[in-house]
């Protein structure tokens, strides 16, 4: 069994950006619709709008002050998250 204290549980959903962390739970009304709508240009998935996007993110998970003592493993089980990461994290993971 996994101790799952200090695990950051992060979901983006169409509408909606949810998390929970040390016991804090935290819903933003923006989601991914919100994000792609500011990130990308005619409707172009390119690398500005993945950059755009990750830096949105950040934006919004910055707004809420989570309070947080040590640095913190992430985990997702939304599949699409999983693909983007895998996109940008798949050497480090087979090193």
């Amino acid at each position: 069994m996994t101790d799952l204290n200090g695990v950051l549980k992060f979901s983006l959903g169409v509408d909606r950006l949810s998390f929970e962390m040390d016991g804090q739970h935290i819903q933003l009304d923006q989601g991914l619709s919100y994000i792609q709508s500011n990130s990308m240009r005619h409707g172009l998935l390119d690398e500005l709008a993945i950059e755009s996007m990750i830096y949105m993110i950040e934006e919004l998970l910055e707004s809420v002050q989570m309070k947080y003592a040590q640095p913190k493993i992430a985990t997702t089980s939304d599949v699409l998250f999983q693909r983007v990461l895998t996109l940008f994290f798949s050497r480090s993971a087979a090193n």
